[in-house]
């Protein structure tokens, strides 16, 4: 008996997303009969039940069923990223439930939204706090986030070299220069909101061919004189490779880590829900107190997730979480990899070329 059934899913066309054919978006949802405009953007794909964006399935005469109860615990995306999402984190079960109370309108569910993401071109983010001797020797080096923030802001505490004790420490003098920057006038903001402006012409473009710097360059051109763009001096940067002939990495970002995908095109895993609490880079609603005091303030490197090669030929990631994982098959012209079997419902989605399953 098949026990396959394709999937109608729900696209999202929000801003940052890329435009028509530029987008893998796009050429996945062509595949529902989407059709595509050159100047809209198609930023997400969301395969799943979330009731923001359920996924229906098509029946034989060619008719999408629906109504049905079940709830699968993960939300599968494809991101198509053309310009940097918001500073942003998830909340765990207990705040998200909170917020859910407190601000239904803005907090859609009471779920957290632990997330994993894998490349599909190679993909630019933000992710987690620099090691916080990095942070303060940046945020020194940056005159304008300096005049921002305040001098005794990024001021290394005494205790910094020699302190075992994270909590005493790394986590106060991260809060106070985060806090210090999301929560600035905005007057203050306009005024210094112009990384590198002030510095000389040559220093400068040596600067810019760091890639670190080409992307502050790029985000403070989509968002002039907004905070987040000051958070490439305090989060690490990364650019996720795909895999082709090796194994590619995965991210991923638990409850209260702050990140923001800059560019590309991934595959996003998560728990399902939509709750995102923001605080720069965005038009949406910023809820910046809540972001600044709910983060762990963790210096230590982000969470990668190297995949498993398991029985069959295919990739497996396993997220520290019970709701998801995710397997992914390269499969060569003429080629087969067999997909283990699941215990409970899957999703399969093809990014690129034809076959038969």
């Amino acid at each position: 008996q098949n026990r396959l059934f394709p999937l109608r899913c729900t696209v999202q066309k929000y801003m940052w997303g890329k435009f028509g054919c530029d987008s893998l978006v796009a050429a996945i949802a062509k595949n529902n009969d989407t059709d595509l405009t050159v100047t809209v953007p198609y930023a997400e794909l969301w395969m799943g039940t979330h009731p923001s964006g359920p996924s229906m399935v098509m029946l034989q005469n060619g008719d999408g069923g629906g109504g049905s109860s079940t709830r699968l615990p993960f939300l599968f995306k494809v991101l198509s990223v053309r310009t940097a999402l918001s500073i942003q984190a998830h909340p765990n079960k207990t705040l998200a439930a909170k917020l859910h109370r407190e601000k239904p309108q803005h907090y859609k569910d009471d779920n957290h939204k632990p997330e994993m993401t894998i490349a599909v071109t190679p993909f630019e983010a933000l992710c987690s706090f620099q090691k916080i001797n990095s942070v303060l020797e940046n945020c020194r080096a940056c005159p304008e986030l300096v005049a921002v923030v305040g001098r005794e802001a990024v001021a290394a505490p005494a205790a910094l070299h020699t302190s075992r004790l994270r909590e005493a420490v790394v986590v106060p003098a991260l809060k106070r220069v985060f806090t210090r920057l999301m929560t600035a006038e905005q007057a203050r903001v306009h005024e210094h909101g112009c990384p590198g402006g002030g510095r000389g012409g040559r220093e400068r473009r040596l600067i810019t061919r760091r890639a670190r710097e080409q992307a502050l360059a790029r985000i403070h051109e989509q968002y002039p004189h907004d905070v987040g763009v000051f958070c490439v001096y305090l989060l690490n940067y990364l650019v996720l490779e795909p895999s082709r002939n090796c194994l590619g990495t995965a991210l991923f970002l638990n409850a209260n880590e702050p990140h923001a995908y800059l560019f590309g095109d991934c595959i996003e895993c998560m728990a399902e829900s939509d709750n995102v609490v923001r605080a720069g880079l965005t038009p949406k609603f910023k809820d910046v107190d809540v972001l600044c005091e709910m983060l762990t303030y963790d210096d230590g490197p982000p969470y990668m997730v190297p995949p498993l090669l398991i029985d069959g030929g295919a990739e497996r990631y396993i997220a520290p979480v019970p709701e998801f994982l995710v397997d992914r098959a390269m499969v060569e012209a003429g080629g087969a990899v067999l997909l283990p079997a699941s215990p409970f419902v899957s999703i399969v989605v093809v990014v690129e070329g034809r076959g038969e399953l």
